[in-house]
């Protein structure tokens, strides 16, 4: 469900009228880099909170910080879209009234 609700947004960010093999390794190539492995997100007992001690630390919360500007992208393009859609449905809406009248 997860793969098909994507390859769906993929499709519609990129205004796509064909779903093909390319488009599906974009997006598993992509949930693949959304995927950190369990052990990145977990604190682990030598983490250093301040990032001044050893790396992991500063591994973990750079990898988490890629991963939330992966987010803010994706998110700002469905905002987009949505503006997009919702302004022609505002002119459509316009062009309808003024023919009407």
């Amino acid at each position: 469900n997860n793969l098909a609700s994507r390859i769906l947004l993929f499709g519609a960010l990129e205004q796509r009228d064909d779903i093909d093999e390319p488009l599906v390794g974009d997006v598993v190539e992509d949930l693949q880099s959304d995927q950190l492995p369990r052990a990145a997100l977990q604190p682990s007992a030598t983490a250093v909170p301040s990032g001044d001690g050893d790396g992991d630390g500063v591994t973990r919360l750079a990898a988490l910080e890629a991963r939330v500007h992966s987010h803010e992208n994706a998110l700002r393009q469905i905002v987009d879209v949505i503006d997009e859609l919702a302004g022609g449905a505002e002119s459509d809406n316009a062009s309808t009234a003024a023919q009407a009248s």
